[in-house]
């Protein structure tokens, strides 16, 4: 017998029997895959009946549950580009939560709707494709996630606005919407997530653990923000509280260095909330101090109550501030010195104890000062760029404080908020390699304002949304019903009809426009076109009107830029063609302008049309030679 043989076929007996569970877990996934069982949630698709054309999966926050029918009804907002970048084109990708996204106005109210409306006024002969993926209820672990599809679409720039959901978001350090509660843990069920044999796990775990758990408090509750929160409080420095610092830092940190690795510039911005007129939703109780404390607490209280009656609001300021020293956990507290102070004109204090309470608020949807703090640091740190939303905001609050005038409740800004949200990124953008050196029009801030993309109709849905949203916990301890307002006029039906359903968006744009023809609202027209055109880059109609609309406005740039764009899916068209020689011709460019003409000619474009564009351009020469 050979015995020097043994010990390699004792080595390959161990691997052979290491190999046969591999094997088997092996076969099980192909078996599972090849049945049909379990998902994969791509964060990009194509769009059906649009060839070359891709758009953000909608139903993508389904990866990150046990089942699909546990996920929150949220989807990134649609947004069509080319499923193969052009050579010539800027590509730019939007990361965030709800705010970056819009909310409460969707995708035209967010960072992606309103910078492209002002890139494309500055930049009109650049194509620029700004898509978004950004979405509620999601935080820093989602957009690490999403880091690898998005670097596949090849962008020319991401920019992140983001931080207000690392407590009370998908995968937050304190909510109900977070399938496992450890930072490694949610790495790790990133990565495990698309293996079907994970999936079958999650699936009888949700079958046979979740539906057996107890009731929490807000189950039943109706939006999405009272969904998320759950009844445990994060008092300021508790190891929750920094578990979601941390967390926001590293994932961040991990998702710059992967563009960095890739050369994928990044802008990341400062984050915003209501400090002014947003009081916390929960402040530290009282009785959890000792009896004296308590009785010291009431007796000021009851002094301060005494001097408000009589509107003495020095009175007011001065019996409170000395509790800050013993109850500076007290988000009720500070917010109330923040309001004395306030109206005394102390504008230093009220700022600083508005934020203050803000921070010690123990319901977390509005982001800590850590958050940017670590932003700050995190742009120094990876070499991204920051933008500082927070100090353009600043800028434009009444006494440097924010609230109302720019937010509509604790943190998604107004129409003039989000507008000044994307002008922050704009004018960052404007700064850096990527547009420097580029032709522009050099727009000044009320020309960009005027095409600013939310409709009335927006306006009116946006103001009953915020009105439910406050119906709700964690405005309300119980949820109140809010009835849709009765309609009084055509674009108030219109809303309410899109509100509930019956029309889609395109069907509602359509109304606004023709209601607009008939009204002979050329603006608000114009502006509602843009948007169509925007959303169906594809369409020959959608940009032929949303061209048109430029030209009669006098604004050529652009109406040369959607005109050509309807060109360039039907090169026949001679009502185009007319509206490109208009344009050509406003512009000064009397060559282009009449090729414009000999093209309309070729088309069939009706003689008496004909002429008065030869008469335009005759006229744009003379101009010239003078």
């Amino acid at each position: 017998m050979n015995t020097s043989t043994t010990p390699r076929r004792t080595l390959v007996f161990y691997l052979i029997a290491l190999s046969l569970p591999l094997l088997l877990l092996g076969a099980l996934e192909l078996g599972l895959r090849v049945v049909g069982f379990g998902n994969s949630y791509p964060l990009f698709i194509e769009v059906a009946n649009v060839p070359g054309y891709m758009q953000a999966n909608p139903d993508v926050i389904k990866r990150y549950f046990p089942t699909p029918e546990m996920a929150t009804k949220v989807q990134i907002d649609p947004i069509y580009f080319k499923s193969r970048k052009d050579p010539e084109t800027l590509r730019i990708v939007v990361q965030g939560g709800s705010s970056a996204a819009g909310y409460p106005y969707g995708r035209w109210g967010g960072l992606a709707g309103m910078l492209q409306s002002q890139l494309e006024l500055a930049y009109p002969d650049k194509r620029i494709e700004v898509i978004t993926t950004a979405m509620s209820a999601v935080n820093s672990y989602t957009m690490l996630d999403f880091a690898d599809e998005i670097a596949a679409i090849e962008p020319d720039a991401v920019l992140i606005y983001a931080g207000h959901n690392e407590y009370v978001g998908v995968f937050g350090a304190a909510s109900a919407l977070t399938p496992v509660k450890s930072e490694g843990a949610n790495l790790l069920y990133l990565k495990l997530r698309e293996l079907r044999l994970f999936q079958l796990m999650q699936h009888l775990y949700a079958v046979s653990v979740i539906d057996a758990e107890p009731d929490i408090d807000n189950k039943n509750r109706g939006t999405l923000m009272a969904k998320a929160a759950l009844s445990q409080r994060i008092a300021m420095d508790s190891e929750s509280y920094q578990r979601g610092i941390d967390q926001f830092t590293a994932n961040i940190g991990m998702l710059l260095e992967t563009y960095k690795e890739q050369g994928i510039p990044v802008w990341i911005g400062t984050v915003v909330s209501n400090l002014r007129h947003q009081p916390p939703f929960e402040s530290a109780e009282i009785e959890q101090v000792d009896a004296e404390l308590q009785q010291r607490w009431q007796q000021t209280w009851a002094t301060y109550q005494q001097a408000l009656s009589t509107q003495d609001a020095a009175a007011a300021l001065a019996t409170l501030r000395p509790l800050g020293a013993d109850f500076d956990g007290s988000a009720t507290l500070w917010y109330a010195i923040g309001q004395q102070a306030d109206s005394l004109g102390d504008l230093a204090l009220a700022k600083e104890a508005y934020i203050k309470a803000k921070d010690r608020d123990l319901l977390r949807f509005r982001a800590p000062e850590a958050i940017n703090q670590a932003i700050r640091s995190l742009a120094s740190n990876h070499r991204a760029t920051l933008v500082d939303v927070e100090a353009a905001f600043v800028g434009q609050a009444p006494g440097g404080i924010i609230g109302d005038e720019l937010i509509l409740e604790h943190l998604h800004p107004n129409a003039d908020g989000y507008f000044l949200l994307a002008d922050s990124y704009y004018q960052a953008l404007r700064q850096s390699p990527l547009l420097t050196g580029m032709p522009s029009t050099n727009p000044d801030f009320d020309s960009r304002k005027a095409l600013m993309p939310i409709t009335v109709v927006d306006q009116l849905i946006a103001r009953h949304k915020i009105n439910v949203l406050k119906a709700d916990y964690p405005f309300r301890a119980q949820r109140v019903a809010v009835e849709y307002p009765t309609p009084r006029m055509p674009l108030q039906q219109i809303a309410k009809d899109r509100y509930e359903d019956k029309l889609n968006w395109l069907q509602a744009m359509n109304a606004m426009l023709a209601y607009y023809q008939q009204a002979n609202q050329l603006q608000n027209g114009l502006v509602v076109a843009h948007m169509v055109a925007q959303a169906m880059p594809h369409n020959e109609g959608a940009n032929l009107s949303a061209g048109m609309l430029f030209m009669f406005s006098g604004q050529n740039a652009l109406a040369r830029r959607y005109l050509r764009e309807a060109l360039s899916i039907n090169i026949t068209n001679g009502q185009a063609w007319v509206g490109v020689g208009y344009a050509e011709a406003g512009l000064g460019n009397i060559r282009e302008a009449r090729e414009a003409l000999e093209r309309a000619v070729r088309n069939g474009v009706p003689e008496g049309t004909l002429a008065e564009l030869a008469q335009t351009i005759r006229q744009a020469e003379l101009k010239q030679s003078e």
